[in-house]
């Protein structure tokens, strides 16, 4: 759900919440924001010495430097050219169907406030109520495996089932085309530079009860992600791999830290908070019967034929097309094994990747 804004149009089919009118108050966060040399939890903690944000437009240039704000900040402000900036911002958020939440706004989620450094204004295109939904974060590297991208799979659908609001990175116009989110703390338009990513994972991690780390190695920026959750008390759970597999370590190692081992939805929903659960229970009322969820272990009702070759198939690492007829060429012709890997490639049960490679799904 969190990502850079962009100045693209919504997809078809999408309705971003409409922009509202745009109050002092607003303006005054938009306009902090915009000022050249002034960071979150300065921002924060200036209005909050205040009676309101808007009290920054009419106040003096000395009154600007008692709240802290570096001289060009303080100047940018008097000269009224952050107001002009901010009103700049707001036309433009408005022409691309999108809103601003600012810190002093109903909508905006009380979680994130908990964190060192809340973001002051979020710039959202989707639905906004999303912001206040129980939500997970799952992350990861963005080069899985077959098993991290199963697993990835697997417990995201498990957990969404049941209103757990997932939050990852996955391609922005996908996320609002299925009725989510984007948000950011940066303005419309700006360039997904590398050092903003910290800058977002502290977001990710703050606007989630929990954070889910299916793969990354040792370097990997989920690490970021996983040490923000921990300075922000949140939840950490890691899905345990395999120890030769670079993509393990940071799962395995957080696990020996004390994170949660998680195989299945369970080991994540047991741990929830009780509030949260019933928060959740409460909004799945009147929804439809939670269906079948996926499961480690294949569905026993197989053809023998089918049976042989799910068993000699992997999650964890493809296998390519000779190497399953050689461990299975005295069991099966290679007819049958076409037919086998076609018929469970067509109930979901493998997947088959470039170069005839196969792999077991996990659902």
């Amino acid at each position: 759900m969190t990502a850079p804004t962009s100045e693209r149009e919504l997809p078809a089919g999408v309705t971003a919440l409409a922009p509202a009118v745009l109050d002092e108050d607003q303006l005054a966060w938009l306009a902090l924001v915009l000022s050249p040399g002034l960071g979150p939890k300065r921002i924060v903690d200036a209005v909050a010495r205040l009676e309101s944000a808007s009290e920054i437009f009419a106040m003096p240039l000395t009154g600007l430097e008692a709240l802290r704000f570096p001289a060009q900040a303080a100047q940018f402000i008097f000269d009224g050219k952050a107001r002009v900036a901010a009103e700049r911002e707001w036309a433009q958020v408005a022409a691309q169907g999108a809103t601003v939440v600012t810190y002093g706004c109903q909508e905006y989620p009380e979680r994130l406030k908990e964190i060192y450094d809340p973001p002051p204004v979020l710039w959202v295109r989707g639905d906004v109520a999303l912001l206040k939904r129980p939500a997970i974060a799952v992350v990861g590297t963005r080069h899985p495996s077959p098993y991290g991208s199963g697993m990835a799979e697997m417990l995201s659908r498990d957990l969404a089932v049941r209103r757990l609001l997932i939050v990852n990175k996955k391609l922005a116009e996908e996320i609002l085309e299925l009725g989510g989110a984007i948000v950011s703390e940066l303005p419309m338009g700006t360039f997904p530079a590398p050092q903003n990513f910290p800058r977002r994972n502290r977001i990710l991690s703050g606007l989630s009860i929990a954070v889910l780390v299916v793969e990354a190695s040792e370097n990997s920026g989920t690490r970021v992600t996983a040490r923000c959750a921990a300075e922000q008390n949140r939840d950490l759970f890691a899905v345990p791999g395999n120890v030769t597999n670079k993509g393990s370590w940071t799962p395995n190692t957080l696990i020996k830290q004390g994170a949660t081992l998680t195989a299945t939805w369970e080991d994540v929903w047991e741990d929830l908070p009780s509030q949260v659960r019933l928060e959740l229970d409460a909004a799945g009322t009147n929804e439809s019967k939670v269906e079948k969820t996926a499961s480690l272990l294949p569905d026993p009702v197989l053809r023998p034929q089918e049976a042989m070759v799910l068993e000699v198939l992997r999650c964890d690492a493809s296998l390519q097309i000779d190497e399953i007829l050689d461990l299975l060429e005295t069991q099966l012709t290679s007819s049958e094994v076409f037919t086998a890997l076609f018929e469970l490639e067509m109930a979901g049960r493998v997947r088959c990747l470039p170069g005839k490679n196969y792999v077991k799904t996990m659902g």
